[in-house]
């Protein structure tokens, strides 16, 4: 019997706010100060003993203080602790290089996890046996209540719900867009992919750019619990032009089209 084959493109035809030129109502998007993150930074510094070998991600050397001459991860140089921000850099080089490094470190066997949540990873040397990372680790990409931008609410089949979007703009062109997906089931064992499509605002063939976000690194889509809504957030470095419509494209990885929603 032939595989079902699903596919779904969303086009999102709100061309004011997707080309960077908001209309009334719809102001740019900014990131926010997180106190829960600054605590959340203290405590797994707290955990620390005194005077141990450190090895700290640069972005996080404010909460350090004054106090040793810690080694800057993913320099590590045989720290008695590791402490590593996986969001620190939204580069999909980068992020890789940063979830290659801290899982090279737990599958080496030399280091384990002390304690880690909302993309904070404390590791410590010797502590054998503790290699998985903890649900809480992966809450930076969950979505909080409250925490969607513009709403759409287009289903793919009985997977997959694109329920909002949001942007952000540097000198007038878009430099983010931030989608929210919920998954209506377990997607155990689905490869889904995304794909976005950006057509110019002059015309002309869009452009397409594939999924390799931070999100998708950490926390693929098979992963998904059925009801968490998940934030993926694609940031068009290369683009150079301004654009008219944005095209969301999720599939199942080696199927074809089946039905196209607008």
């Amino acid at each position: 019997m032939a595989r079902v084959i699903r596919f779904l493109v969303i086009v999102l035809i709100l061309a004011p706010a997707l080309s960077c030129r908001p209309g009334p109502g719809i102001p740019p998007r900014s990131p926010s100060f997180d106190p829960e993150r600054e605590r959340l930074a203290y405590r797994l510094l707290g955990e620390i003993p005194p005077d141990s070998s450190l090895s700290i991600q640069s972005g996080l050397l404010a909460y350090l203080g004054p106090k040793g001459s810690p080694h800057l991860f993913p320099v590590v140089n045989n720290a008695e602790y590791v402490l590593a921000d996986v969001t620190a850099s939204g580069d999909p080089q980068v992020a890789r290089g940063l979830r290659d490094k801290v899982q090279d470190l737990l599958s080496s066997g030399q280091y384990g996890v002390l304690d880690a949540a909302d993309g904070l990873a404390l590791l410590q040397r010797g502590l054998a046996g503790h290699i998985e990372l903890p649900d809480a680790f992966y809450d930076f990409l969950r979505v909080k209540p409250g925490g969607t931008g513009f709403t759409l609410h287009a289903r793919f089949g009985d997977d997959l719900e694109l329920v909002a979007y949001d942007y952000q703009s540097l000198d007038g062109r878009l430099s983010k867009l931030s989608t929210y997906w919920r998954a209506l089931r377990p997607l155990e064992g689905k490869d889904f992919r995304v794909v976005f499509y950006l057509t110019p605002l002059l015309g002309g063939q869009p452009d397409p750019y594939e999924d390799a976000s931070l999100e998708s690194l950490w926390y693929p889509p098979s992963r998904w619990q059925s009801g968490e809504m998940i934030k993926l957030e694609f940031a068009p470095q290369m683009i150079s032009r301004d654009t008219s419509t944005v095209e969301v494209m999720a599939y199942l990885q080696g199927q074809r089209p089946l039905a196209w929603c607008r």
